[in-house]
């Protein structure tokens, strides 16, 4: 009895023609619409996924017809997935603000870099800060974090301590802001929100929020088009800064980040 004929046609694909073949697939589903937030969002997870499925592009000459509609299969299916597990979704855009606002008063009373510690005091003595000047809620995440920034050369170029209600904030919640600790611009240009937490409080409800809202929003900053650089957010726990080891580079092993 003669077998009924199997698919194998071969491909022969470059790694940039198998990735927009199947970011075309993507799109023709009911899953996602034709914007450019979309399209963004398309672009970034589907070059996640072959890096993630360990694709070179020696490998992807090797593809069959069945294996790309394989890898579009299960790539919907990670898309269905989050969809059926998102609810409603945090309304988000961003929005284009100039920070440090103008008109900031300098403090009364500022100290050296080498004074006594207390919190909330101003210090000044920094030179990647772009005020003169800084105070932190805690030592060992915040002004470590300023202290790592400036070590890190030259990883790290500018950094800037975010004062609450001075019009930079991730939205979480119900109509709630969160204030991250720290603007860090990198090297390669990239920004960088980053907020430091002590581990007794970095498995609280509010803070897992505030963290969950930080990546959505670097996420959607990068997808929509609107942001002119590239944007992360990075948490870091007091664990982590530690095993840091004072170095930007360190810091991005073992924090979490998006």
């Amino acid at each position: 009895m003669a077998e009924d004929p199997v698919e194998a046609s071969q491909l022969s694909l470059a790694l940039d023609d198998l990735r927009d073949r199947i970011r075309r697939e993507v799109l023709r589903s009911r899953f996602v619409t034709s914007t450019r937030q979309e399209s963004n969002a398309i672009n970034r997870l589907v070059e996640a996924f072959l890096t993630g499925a360990g694709v070179t592009d020696a490998e992807s000459g090797t593809w069959t017809d069945a294996k790309v509609r394989n890898a579009v299969a299960s790539f919907l299916a990670l898309v269905r997935r989050y969809h059926s597990q998102r609810g409603s979704s945090l309304q988000t855009e961003v929005e284009l603000v100039e920070y440090p606002p103008p008109g900031i008063i300098a403090p009364d009373e500022v100290f050296p870099l080498n004074s006594a510690w207390a919190a909330h005091r101003w210090y000044r003595g920094f030179t990647k800060s772009i005020l003169p000047a800084a105070r932190f809620d805690a030592k060992s995440t915040e002004l470590a974090l300023a202290q790592l920034f400036e070590a890190s050369t030259p990883a790290v170029t500018w950094w800037l301590r975010v004062e609450a209600h001075q019009g930079v904030w991730i939205p979480f919640g119900h109509r709630q802001r969160h204030y991250p600790d720290f603007i860090a611009i990198t090297g390669d240009g990239h920004h960088w929100m980053v907020e430091g937490k002590a581990d007794d409080r970095a498995n609280d409800p509010e803070v897992l929020a505030k963290k969950a809202a930080g990546f959505e929003w670097a996420r959607f900053a990068n997808d929509s088009g609107d942001a002119p650089d590239t944007w992360h957010y990075l948490f870091a726990t007091e664990t982590a800064i530690k095993q840091a080891g004072g170095t930007w580079t360190g810091l991005k092993n073992f924090a979490e980040w998006e």
